[in-house]
């Protein structure tokens, strides 16, 4: 227990590293808060060093697995559930975004999955086991994750997300006529959308590589007026009728 002369001296310390923090000393600011978790690991204001300490490190330093070991300190101090939550959140996307241990991430946030109740949270962490599991070239674990996801009540976005990653697994795996099945059913629902995230330049690729250059022309030719980019549509259709005509039996071809 700290005396309130200890307590004082903790206090300026915190201060200290919250001055340094305004003053983008990064490295002083992790120094104080790090004393200040040392002095007395079970009080409010270490905890609250804590925090600090690690939204530094993983923001300003980028020490990303002493953050980890902090995160790890938090969840288990804590007696706030949603604070839990929140850090094994921060625990579980510097795993996935930083440190890019995708292993790692599939077991932080299948924790989160198991902690959280609100469905739309867990949709967004369920996807991040999924795309782990696609960075990790487990193909076909990540499109387990994804029907499973997809058997849920998603809300619209988070329909037209999971369909597009669905279909870019097919791509992947050049399971080319599900994935035309795929960008086809997100193109019908979501037109908009669609031209934004490029689904029907995926679509004419999955053609493509069917040797249907025919499909893939028909597809480009209309999306010519709503691509931004009319120069890359345009190239494209010339390189794939450039394709089609080198094609053995093609008129002029000799074989």
């Amino acid at each position: 227990m700290l005396t309130g002369c200890d307590f004082s001296s903790v206090r300026m310390e915190f201060n200290r590293a919250e001055r340094a923090y305004k003053e983008k000393d990064y490295t002083t600011a992790r120094k104080y808060y790090i004393r200040v978790l040392k002095r007395n690991p079970e009080s409010e204001i270490a905890l609250l060093a804590a925090e600090k300490a690690a939204v530094v490190m993983v923001e300003e330093l980028g020490m990303y697995s002493e953050a980890l070991d902090l995160y790890r300190f938090l969840i288990i101090k804590s007696q706030d559930p949603e604070k839990v939550k929140t850090y094994q959140l921060k625990l579980a996307m510097v795993m996935f975004e930083n440190i890019q241990d995708f292993s790692g991430a599939i077991e932080e946030f299948n924790k989160l999955i198991r902690l959280e109740t609100d469905n739309s949270k867990r949709t967004e962490y369920k996807t991040f086991v999924a795309k782990s599991f696609f960075n990790l070239n487990k193909f076909y674990q990540a499109q387990v994750e994804v029907e499973e996801i997809l058997k849920g009540d998603l809300k619209e976005d988070e329909r037209f997300q999971i369909l597009l990653f669905k279909g870019n697994i097919l791509l992947t795996v050049k399971d080319h006529k599900n994935a035309i099945d795929v960008y086809t059913e997100l193109i019908e629902e979501f037109p908009e959308r669609s031209v934004k995230e490029n689904v029907q330049i995926n679509l004419a690729v999955c053609f493509e590589e069917l040797k249907d250059f025919d499909r893939a022309i028909s597809i480009l030719e209309e999306l010519r007026g709503s691509f931004p980019d009319t120069t890359f549509i345009e190239s494209k259709v010339s390189r794939l009728r450039e394709r089609k005509k080198n094609l053995p039996g093609a008129r002029g071809r000799v074989r």
